[in-house]
């Protein structure tokens, strides 16, 4: 009986604190700015926080732009005072559990983005997989895009990064940027979004500048490649797809080459990747071997008298050549990265993966450069 009792009591502690805590947490969705997408600046001395937001509204409110994204700004010496600040002007008790997308301008990712990362991981209710995108210049400025393809940048930014068709990149989230800053290489990458103008429409004679519709797209084309938490260099288009390569990621590339028919373009249609781990070889040092198998899909043949379609014209001269194109942009990528010291191979995790402690011995001073590398491409078209 004293145990039964025990437990009615318990059931009724344990429910009144439930319904003590929803009324405690809740807040009406009314007084809520859900964020879609934000955007991180920095100077010396101050954060910027940009926030792209729907403003849940009562049913009562039919007032017009309901469907319409608003861009706002707020600035702080730490991220926590510019998001309090955001608060304050927006009025509303702001929701980052549906931010699609945080952008990092170059100011913050010249100073270090990990205070930000941080606060979104461990101070609000961003969802880890939100991703991650770089922006050469301030994040706020190409926030304010009102892409003719979609009324809010931040759900067209999303679409792009989610787009599972042809591309050069894989998509970064605030888990994985947060997992390769506490790696062993400490270095890590993000897609590069910037603004593109697509164009005027047709001009009449009697249109004023100031009536023409300049429109702005985006575009993904390149990487921005992180040591710790800091910006150390931008790949180009080539790096880019051989980086898709060279990690094993799920991004399908898209990469050119100039043949003797002409300015081939290729689709990978399958890619395989074998790497090889050596410590004591010939030379008593430490070596890396990768083994890339690709299997290509001509998708146009520029400036040639053959076409896509006549796939089998190609040689194995020309094969070679594409493959070269492609060994020579992933060697121009590691350079870069000895140049830098940004291990975005991961070689010191994967090294101590295959070796231990004995790795742990030969990692003094500069050991990315001090590794070998040996890079083989072989293609095949399909």
């Amino acid at each position: 009986m004293f145990k039964r009792k025990k437990g009615i009591i318990f059931f009724i502690l344990l429910s009144f604190f439930v319904v003590l805590s929803a009324n405690i947490k809740n807040v009406d969705l009314n007084k809520r700015a859900i964020i879609i997408g934000l955007g991180v600046d920095r100077t010396v001395d101050m954060y910027e926080l940009t926030i792209q937001t729907y403003v849940a509204k009562q049913l009562s409110d039919s007032s017009p732009d309901a469907s319409k994204a608003l861009t706002v700004s707020a600035a702080g010496r730490t991220v926590g005072e510019a998001a309090a600040a955001l608060n304050v002007k927006t009025g509303k008790t702001l929701s980052f559990a549906l931010c699609y997308v945080v952008i990092f301008g170059a100011g913050a990712a010249e100073g270090g983005i990990m205070d930000a990362i941080d606060f979104l991981i461990n101070k609000s209710d961003t969802a880890s997989s939100a991703a991650l995108l770089y922006t050469g210049g301030t994040a706020k400025d190409i926030m304010k895009i009102e892409s003719p393809i979609n009324a809010s940048g931040m759900l067209l930014a999303h679409d792009m990064l989610s787009d599972k068709r042809n591309k050069n990149y894989d998509a970064k989230t605030l888990k994985d940027f947060y997992a390769d800053y506490f790696s062993r290489s400490a270095a890590s990458v993000m897609p590069v979004l910037r603004k593109t103008e697509g164009g005027r429409d047709e001009e009449s004679n009697n249109d004023s500048e100031n009536d023409r519709e300049k429109k702005e797209y985006y575009e993904i084309s390149s990487l921005a490649v992180f040591k710790k938490d800091k910006f150390a260099f931008e790949t180009d288009a080539g790096e880019t797809a051989a980086f898709s390569m060279l990690s094993g990621g799920k991004a399908r590339s898209v990469f050119s080459a100039d043949l003797e028919c002409g300015r081939v373009t290729f689709e990978v249609a399958g890619k395989r990747l074998r790497e090889k781990y050596v410590m004591g070889g010939a030379d008593g040092g430490a070596a890396y071997r990768a083994e890339i198998k690709l299997s290509l899909k001509v998708s146009e043949i520029a400036d040639g008298e053959r076409t896509a379609a006549n796939v089998a014209s190609l040689t194995r001269g020309e094969k070679n050549a594409a493959a070269e194109r492609l060994k020579a942009d992933m060697l121009s990528l590691i350079e870069k990265c000895g140049a830098s010291g940004a291990d975005i191979l991961f070689l010191n995790d994967k090294f101590y993966r295959r070796f231990g402690n004995k790795w742990k011995t030969e990692t003094d001073g500069d050991y990315f450069s001090n590794i070998s590398k040996e890079i083989s491409v072989k293609i095949e078209t399909v």
